[in-house]
């Protein structure tokens, strides 16, 4: 229960990570050498390595991930190389990625509601819809913000809100 968690030093900072989402008790996340981790969210430093990416991650990174609850399916932002915001798939076993699609838009972050919608923020601050078959964008609307840097984007299954931590390179 991350609400009764107490909070020592950053896993973001022992681990090194880029790209994680919550799930059934585990943080699962990607650090800066694409290796997948599953972390006890009660028990940070209870960690188990599950495997990589399968990208080649001088080229390509997990930039933010999100867990659908309707199908059970862990989903990710791909950058890098010559995708610009690839919806991905994320195998939570092994942590190898499945590109869905590439959407042509530099997505920033990314969640999944409650009835399985797929919503992302781009780098320029729209807010769009990502269809998970084929990881084409609909434009919903601007957040009037940009999203250029360290963004995480969350869906609250109590409220049915939709919550965006946001910084850019002017902060």
């Amino acid at each position: 229960d991350l609400r009764n968690t107490l909070v020592g030093e950053s896993m973001i900072a022992i681990y090194s990570l880029r790209a994680g989402t919550y799930y059934d008790g585990y943080f699962y996340a990607f650090n800066d050498k694409g290796q997948f981790m599953r972390i006890n969210s009660e028990v940070p430093s209870d960690y188990k390595l599950l495997g990589d990416a399968n990208l080649d991650y001088s080229k390509y990174q997990v930039t933010a991930m999100a867990m659908d609850y309707t199908t059970g399916t862990m989903y990710a932002v791909v950058h890098g190389g010559n995708v610009k915001g690839a919806l991905a798939q994320v195998d939570m076993t092994t942590g190898e990625v499945y590109l869905v699609g590439d959407s042509g838009i530099t997505m920033a972050t990314v969640t999944v509601d409650a009835e399985g919608t797929v919503y992302a923020i781009s780098q320029d601050g729209g807010l769009y819809t990502m269809d998970k078959i084929t990881g084409e964008a609909t434009f919903i609307g601007e957040t009037g913000a940009i999203a250029d840097i360290f963004q995480s984007m969350h869906y609250d299954h109590n409220t049915g809100n939709i919550y965006w931590a946001q910084a850019d390179s002017n902060y």
